[in-house]
């Protein structure tokens, strides 16, 4: 069950993928036809180009998130709030087969001394988790925020709440019972644990679940 879970992760994942690149070579495709019907005109060729980079960054900057999310080692890169920005592309596609309102809130103003990797690994399982639970036409937050001690991240969705033992597998690092399903979640706790922050779940009074994610870090510099 762990391995269709984790096969299952990765198929949202390259579905997603799939949608974002897919979307900007329709638009690409275009764009070559009309340079090489009008591309001698001045204001044409300037028009198209500026639509050709633009989709050009845009495929970049899926690959280069989606290469990272799912990296087990160490990325080295510190965290930023352009880092986190980018699990919004990753999460798009579920967003909209569901319709889902997104309450996306970055305030990461500084570069943090965490690793960017490990920490988008872990929230984009959260966030993936959020989406795949939640009522179509539901709402998923995301909040990202700096603190005096480090960084604080909390996911909320209006799912039908986390089950106990992944509850407990969040919080602990360790399920009171052995679990057929719960990669993802077993994924957050470890890495959780080894960038030695701390997890916390709640259920708020109009249900879902409200996942917190607090890690002690240091300001590197002002982001860019």
């Amino acid at each position: 069950m762990v391995e269709e879970e984790r096969l299952a992760q990765l198929g949202r994942l390259a579905s997603a993928t799939t949608h974002e690149v897919n979307n900007p070579l329709a638009g690409l495709l275009t764009v070559v036809d009309t340079l090489r019907r009008r591309g001698e005109d001045p204001g044409v060729r300037s028009s198209a180009l500026d639509l050709l980079e633009r989709g050009l960054l845009g495929i970049r900057n899926v690959v280069r998130a989606m290469l990272i999310a799912y990296k087990e080692e160490d990325s080295g890169a510190p965290l930023t709030a352009r880092a986190l920005d980018d699990l919004e592309i990753l999460i798009r596609h579920e967003v909209q087969r569901k319709r889902l309102n997104v309450d996306w809130r970055n305030g990461l103003q500084q570069t943090w001394e965490l690793d960017s990797g490990l920490i988008r690994q872990a929230l984009l399982n959260l966030l993936l988790n959020a989406c795949r639970v939640s009522p179509v036409g539901g709402r998923v937050l995301f909040l990202a925020v700096e603190t005096a001690e480090g960084v604080r991240f909390l996911i909320e969705d209006h799912g039908p709440g986390l089950p106990p033992a992944l509850r407990e597998l969040l919080v602990t690092g360790e399920p009171s019972v052995p679990l057929g399903r719960g990669l993802g979640i077993w994924t957050v706790a470890r890495l959780v644990r080894r960038l030695n922050g701390k997890a916390h779940v709640e259920t708020p009074s109009e249900g879902g679940t409200r996942i917190m994610l607090e890690f002690p870090a240091r300001p590197l510099r002002s982001a860019a």
